[in-house]
């Protein structure tokens, strides 16, 4: 079982790591734009939306692999453990070389899409392949990366991706500083994923020292089962990536790449705060998983409600940021020139909080092997969003489609999961809204308010007032999440700091 401790360690360093990610994008994108232009910064942004679409090659097998490990170490299936890995391993191998292939196509497809300026063709054509090459590596090096998932050392994978961001911003901005343009961003990719994945391959095999790859492990049974879990959740990478990445294409090839800069920018703040809180609840998979194989309902809907009203709250704070605070951000980060990135950013904001505070009905779905209707609901939405693309995106404004954006996301991922969530873990539904949404829209409405009305009268016109009401902010809220915890976590904090002084006088 997994303690508490280790779950809050778990979420720390989860949470690092995203946070780590969005600072590099926060450094990184203003030079990058700047140095690039709206233009070719574009043309990377397709290529990565493009290229990331060969990803879904593995059938689902990555998402797999660190669940089965886990189970059948918990079981003490030595065998199975290595048929796993060994397995995994020769799939995504397969789907790695399919990839490199496929990328002749690629080059073929982008440059019909697009209209690339004819002075960037060369530099454009060198980034595609160096991108669909670390595409193609990405399938077995990930594996790593399930193993020690499955071994919960979350620690020791954002202690090897958090040096390595930092790295990658370092690199990033060297290369465009010395001429190398797009081309020069996919050689760092290229050469950071190859050490991130050297290092994990050695920490996760060190941690399980009798897990073994071999040739004679490989089965069609482990294939199938792989397989099986996997492509559930291949279908919702498939909708994901449609609603994240496919959504970048239809408005350029249809609004032109510069658009694309602005809409992304836009998006990008979303991203990040759903990462950050999908970080924080990833860590509950493997424990609803225990909490099924021992058969113990109660504690599943206890960590339903419990989860729930943790990521409300944080769902709740975040939309209170982009509503106060996302438009000064902008404006300092991105300068004057993107203001508008910023309207369509609280709209999207509006339409991802529900989504985000189902966040814990997500991880609880995916570790009971009840995620298909999330499935589901993920590929309508992504559908609608990708007609509605190509319909609105041909007006002037993107504003059209982000209003539809933010409704779908509400409707599919919010509502709709809502409710199958609560008939899935058998809770009643307006007890679930009663003990979840509202406490955690309690805790953000009054910083929000409160942030929003300082923004108003004192607007932060450089960076360390910005963050200064950020901190501020942050305080806000935590302070008034307190109250989540109940009355027992809190008396215990209590008594420690009160036994304190005594300590220090014996």
């Amino acid at each position: 079982m997994i303690s508490n401790k280790m779950m809050a360690r778990n979420v720390v360093w989860n949470v690092a790591g995203t946070a780590s990610e969005a600072a590099a994008a926060f450094l990184i994108a203003p030079y990058l734009v700047r140095e690039l232009g709206s233009t070719k910064y574009g043309i990377w942004i397709v290529i990565g939306s493009l290229v990331t679409y060969f990803g879904l090659l593995d059938l689902g097998v990555r998402g797999s692999v660190g669940r089965f490990l886990a189970l059948h170490r918990a079981r003490g299936d030595r065998q199975q453990s290595n048929a796993t890995i060994s397995t995994a391993m020769a799939i995504c191998c397969v789907a790695g070389l399919v990839v490199m292939l496929a990328s002749i196509g690629a080059q073929f497809l982008f440059f019909r899409l697009f209209d690339v300026p004819a002075e960037l063709v060369s530099q454009t054509r060198v980034a595609l392949e160096l991108v669909c090459l670390s595409l193609a590596l990405v399938f077995p090096f990930n594996l790593f990366d399930g193993i020690l998932w499955s071994e919960q050392r979350f620690d020791i994978i954002n202690a090897i991706d958090i040096p390595a961001t930092a790295l990658r911003v370092i690199l990033c901005y060297v290369a465009v500083r010395l001429g190398y343009g797009i081309s020069g961003l996919a050689i760092v990719n290229v050469a950071v994923l190859i050490v991130v994945a050297l290092l994990k391959a050695y920490f996760g095999f060190r941690n399980d020292p009798l897990l073994r790859m071999s040739i004679a492990d490989i089965n069609r049974k482990t294939a199938r089962e792989l397989i099986a879990y996997g492509s559930t959740r291949l279908l919702m990478t498939l909708a994901r990536l449609s609603r994240l990445q496919l959504t970048n294409v239809v408005i350029g090839s249809v609004m032109g790449l510069a658009t694309v800069t602005l809409y992304s920018l836009g998006r990008r703040l979303i991203e990040y705060s759903e990462s950050a809180v999908a970080a924080a609840t990833g860590v509950i998979v493997p424990l609803a998983t225990t909490l099924q194989a021992n058969g113990d309902e109660s504690r599943q809907q206890t960590l339903f409600i419990q989860g729930g009203k943790f990521t409300s709250a944080l769902a709740f704070c975040f939309l209170g940021f982009f509503v106060s605070l996302g438009r000064m951000f902008i404006l300092l980060w991105m300068g004057p020139r993107f203001a508008s990135a910023s309207d369509l950013m609280v709209i999207l904001a509006v339409g991802e909080t529900l989504p985000l505070c189902q966040l814990t009905t997500n991880s609880i779905l995916l570790g009971i092997d009840k995620h298909r209707c999330l499935a589901l609901l993920m590929i309508i939405e992504a559908s609608f969003l990708l007609v509605s693309g190509c319909i609105l995106s041909s007006s002037a404004s993107l504003v059209p489609f982000c209003y539809a954006a933010a409704a779908f996301a509400t409707i599919f991922r919010g509502i709709l999961l809502t409710i199958y969530g609560c008939r899935t873990l058998d809770v009643p539904f307006f007890a679930y809204l009663r003990l979840t949404l509202l406490p955690g829209f309690l805790c953000a409405v009054l910083p929000s308010l409160g942030m929003t009305l300082l923004v108003h009268e004192f607007p932060p016109t450089r960076w360390v007032i910005f963050f200064a009401y950020c901190f501020l902010y942050a305080i806000l809220c935590g302070i008034a999440c307190l109250g989540l915890l109940g009355k027992e976590p809190l008396l215990r904090l209590k008594s420690k700091i009160q036994q304190k002084p005594a300590r220090l006088v014996t």
